[in-house]
């Protein structure tokens, strides 16, 4: 075999055969799952390690897999690739109302989905950085948005959320921002200081994204580079089968739904079209229902529905189904692996305590991932491996609902849609009572005047130090001068000396004596 030639199919299963071996020999504690599961499926990255040690002589088979074993270990002792992106906010230069809103929440958007896609559907770490800042610095509506877009439109893409510096005044604040996030958010977040970080140079510069060549239908491509034109990842799923006038109305849709205008109002049905439409164009599996799981209630008041999952993508698929209200569902199976053509019935059952109202139900979301794999015969335990280390090739996303339940969609100040109203006599009321909303406003007037008491406070006792260094250097100065006149006086005595006979005193003295 000459130099720069590909491995035959026989010699890279002989290769990973070996490596798995080797793997049992070492112990698989030394090697990254995602790193030995690409090996195990890209013939191409296989094909890099047999020609490059081409020119080390000797069996070629046996030394691209020592050059493998040997890569993977420094890769994970090097904690190569483990990382997650960071989305840093710098919180003392925001103001609120001091820049437009809409544009702040659409450049949210726009880093989300941007990391969406330069990442892969990795999640991502929230970062905010509270040094030097107070309360004119908080901006509960945008904190409030910020969660709404993370925990009802974006599904599984959170890792942390790291608070750096946090002061003191801010507590009863982030109280109230704790309340409004799931417990599983609650869990993510990481309270920092000087003493548990490292400390970095970096400087925040915006670095457009790279032109790139997107494929969005047959025989046609366009670039994108800027996030009015850059596709989603669910516009470029698009089929080619799908009609000219029909993707341009979903291309024109899915920029109306990235930033909708205040006077557009959303319609319950435009979501289906629009959940339906992506699921459809994800191409390994089949859902059904396709958008919208309705859940119907049972003789004993419990609530239940079913999803059949087919897969369509021509080779075995292992599937995983994830939700935002875990504690609430039981679905059964949760994850499985399908062979070509095959389907599942995946039953999804909710007991009648942990249902509020039907309403509550439209809050929930579901998303199904699905990643290819070569064996059609997997152990639980494999499949459970393959869920956590591998990234999901395709994702369908279900809301719920309930056949009783009337919801009237809103916006939130030109926002993504939100749910938090229902229909009420007629008119479309907010779920939030009117009073916690007073009770949140009078708490940030308090604290705001507690904020300026303490900044009182502070000048005052900045003034008493001065006083009182002032008023140690004036005794400094008080004790030298004493002490400098103490031994002035102690060296230049006024009372003469008894044996000084020259004094006209004693020439007295001596006379009278004398005539006695």
């Amino acid at each position: 075999m000459g130099e720069g030639d590909d491995p035959t199919p026989e010699q890279i299963q002989s290769i990973r055969s070996d490596l798995q071996m080797k793997i049992e020999e070492i112990g698989s504690g030394d090697f990254d799952p995602r790193d030995v599961r690409a090996i195990l499926t890209n013939d191409q990255l296989v094909q890099r390690y047999f020609k490059h040690v081409f020119e080390q002589g000797g069996d070629q088979e046996e030394k691209a897999v020592q050059m493998i074993v040997n890569s993977l270990k420094w890769r994970k002792e090097s904690g190569i690739g483990y990382g997650k992106k960071l989305l840093v906010f710098d919180v003392k230069k925001h103001v609120k109302g001091k820049e437009n809103t809409d544009d702040i929440r659409k450049f949210f958007l726009y880093q989300v989905e941007r990391i969406e896609r330069e990442e892969n559907g990795d999640l991502l770490t929230l970062v905010f950085d509270c040094s030097g800042c107070g309360l004119k610095n908080m901006d509960l509506d945008f904190i409030q948005y910020m969660i709404g877009v993370l925990k009802d439109y974006t599904p599984w893409n959170l890792n942390y959320i790291l608070v750096y510096d946090m002061p003191w005044v801010l507590n009863a604040a982030w109280k109230v921002i704790k309340s409004w996030l799931p417990a599983s958010a609650v869990k993510k977040i990481k309270f920092l200081n000087k003493q548990n970080i490292g400390s970095d140079p970096w400087e925040y510069e915006f670095i457009p994204e790279p032109k790139r060549e997107v494929k969005v239908s047959k025989g046609t491509t366009q670039l994108a580079s800027s996030p009015a034109d850059a596709p989603s990842a669910h516009e470029m799923a698009v089929c080619d089968e799908v009609p000219k006038s029909i993707r341009t109305d979903m291309k024109n849709s899915l920029s109306r739904e990235s930033f909708i205008s205040n006077n557009l109002p959303v319609r319950n049905d435009s979501i289906n079209f629009r959940l339906s439409r992506e699921n459809n164009n994800l191409g390994m599996l089949t859902i059904n229902p396709l958008s919208e799981i309705v859940l119907k209630r049972n003789d004993q008041g419990d609530r239940n529905a079913q999803i059949h999952v087919t897969n369509t993508a021509g080779k075995p698929v292992v599937y995983k189904i994830k939700t935002t209200a875990p504690d609430k569902y039981r679905v059964r199976p949760s994850m499985g692996s399908l062979a070509p053509g095959a389907s599942s019935v995946v039953e999804i059952y909710v007991p009648s305590a942990l249902v509020g109202s039907p309403e509550s139900l439209i809050r929930d979301k579901f998303l199904i991932t699905a990643i290819s794999v070569e064996d059609e015969h997997l152990a639980q335990s494999q499949i459970i491996e393959i869920v956590k280390t591998s990234q999901p090739e395709a994702q369908y996303r279900l809301r719920c609902t309930a056949p009783e339940a009337k919801v009237v969609l809103t916006t939130l100040n030109g926002g993504l849609p939100n749910v938090n109203a229902t229909l009420v006599n007629g008119k479309s009321q907010p779920l939030v009572a009117p009073d916690v909303t007073k009770k949140v406003d009078n708490l940030i007037k308090k604290m705001t005047t507690i904020s300026s008491t303490n900044e009182e406070l502070k000048e005052q006792v900045e003034q008493l130090r001065k006083m009182i260094l002032v008023i140690l250097v004036l005794a400094v100065i008080l004790i030298i001068a004493l002490f400098w006149r103490t031994r002035h006086v102690g060296s230049n005595p006024c009372i003469p000396s008894n044996h000084d006979s020259s004094h006209p005193m004693f020439h007295g003295s001596s006379q009278a004596n004398s005539e006695l």
